[in-house]
C-alpha cells in the first residue's frame, strides 16, 4: 500500500496556562476527525516531548442545540465533561476563526448535557455561565447533607468537599498550598476507590472572604497551571461553608494566573471569568493509505 501524507491544521490555545490543542471542524469536515483521534492519537498529540505539548485537545463544530460545540478529550484520551478554560478558549478561537460574529455565544457542552453562554468581556477576557455546582453525585462519595468527607492518605488525613460542576471535584482547604502536595495526594485521590469515576482534586489556601491560592491535580492531566472547573467548584465549597463572600468576584490565584468566579447567594448561579489566547497554529502530519 502507498502512503499519501496530509497536513492537517491545528492551533494551540492556553487560557491561564491551561492549554489545548484545537481543531477547527467546522471548517474542515475531514475524516481524520471521524476516526483519527484515537486514545493512543491524542496522547501521542498532548505529549510534551513526542507530540504538540498540551492539556488537551479540542474539536469545534457545528451544533443543533447552541452555535457550536466543544468536543474536549484529556491529555490520557478520556473525554472530559466540562473545562472552564477550555470554554473561553473555544469562544475565543470561534471569534478569532471568523466563525462568531458577537460578543455571546452559546456552546453546547462535550457529552450534550448542556448547553453555556460564553460572553466576551474586553481584549482576550470572557465570562462563561457556569454549570450549578451539586454537592451529590453519584461520582462523589459525599451527599447534600453530608457535604465533607475524610480520606486516609498515606496515613495522613485529607477532608474534602465534594463538587460536581459536569465533572467530579473534591476540595480540600489546606493551611499552605504547593506544587509537590498536590502532586504527592491529588494522584492519589484521583483514583481513590470511593471516586468511581475519579476525581479532580483542588489544595485551596483560603486568603480571605474574597481571594484564594490554589493547585489541581485534574483527573486524566495531572498538574496543571490553572483549571476552571475547579476555580468554580472550590469557590461553590468555600460558599457552602460560609468561608467566601457570595455576589462579589472572588480571585482565584493559580500556578497560570488569576481567575474570577462570581457565585449567587443561592448556589445557582456561577460565572467564570479569565482570560483566552492563541500561542500558535501549525499542521499535523497524517499518513493516509491510497
Amino acid at each position: 500500500m502507498n502512503l499519501k501524507k496530509e497536513y492537517i491544521p491545528f492551533w494551540k490555545l492556553e487560557g491561564t496556562g491551561n492549554d489545548f490543542i484545537f481543531f477547527d471542524r467546522v471548517h474542515l469536515n475531514h475524516i481524520f476527525f471521524e476516526n483519527g483521534l484515537t486514545t493512543s492519537l491524542i496522547q501521542q498529540l498532548c505529549d510534551r516531548h513526542f507530540g504538540i505539548g498540551a492539556d488537551g485537545v479540542i474539536v469545534l463544530t457545528k451544533s443543533e442545540r447552541a452555535d457550536f460545540k466543544m468536543n474536549y478529550w484529556n491529555a490520557d484520551g478520556s473525554m472530559a465533561g466540562m473545562c472552564g478554560n477550555g470554554l473561553r478558549c473555544t469562544m475565543h478561537f470561534a471569534v478569532q476563526r471568523g466563525h462568531c460574529q458577537t460578543n455571546s455565544a452559546t456552546i453546547e457542552l462535550p457529552d450534550g448535557s448542556e448547553v453555556v453562554r460564553v460572553t466576551k468581556l474586553e481584549s482576550n477576557h470572557y465570562e462563561v455561565e457556569m454549570p450549578t455546582p451539586k454537592f451529590e453525585s453519584p461520582s462523589l462519595p459525599t451527599t447534600a447533607e453530608r457535604i465533607e468527607t475524610t480520606l486516609l492518605i498515606d496515613g495522613e488525613e485529607f477532608t474534602g468537599i465534594g463538587v460536581d460542576v459536569k465533572n467530579p471535584h473534591f476540595v480540600i482547604p489546606v493551611p499552605e498550598t504547593n506544587r509537590q502536595l498536590a502532586e504527592r495526594v491529588g494522584k492519589k485521590i484521583e483514583v481513590h476507590p470511593r471516586f468511581p469515576n475519579k476525581t479532580n482534586v483542588e489544595f485551596v489556601k483560603l486568603s480571605n472572604r474574597r481571594e484564594v491560592e490554589l493547585w489541581v491535580w485534574e483527573r486524566g492531566c495531572g498538574i496543571t497551571l490553572a483549571c476552571g472547573s475547579g476555580a468554580t467548584a472550590t469557590v461553590a465549597a468555600l460558599v457552602k461553608k460560609n468561608l467566601l463572600d457570595t455576589n462579589v468576584p472572588i480571585q482565584v490565584h493559580l500556578p497560570g494566573g488569576t481567575l474570577k468566579v462570581t457565585m449567587a447567594d443561592d448556589l445557582q448561579k456561577v460565572h467564570l471569568s479569565g482570560p483566552a489566547n492563541i500561542v500558535y497554529y501549525g499542521f499535523w502530519e497524517i499518513e493516509k493509505g491510497i
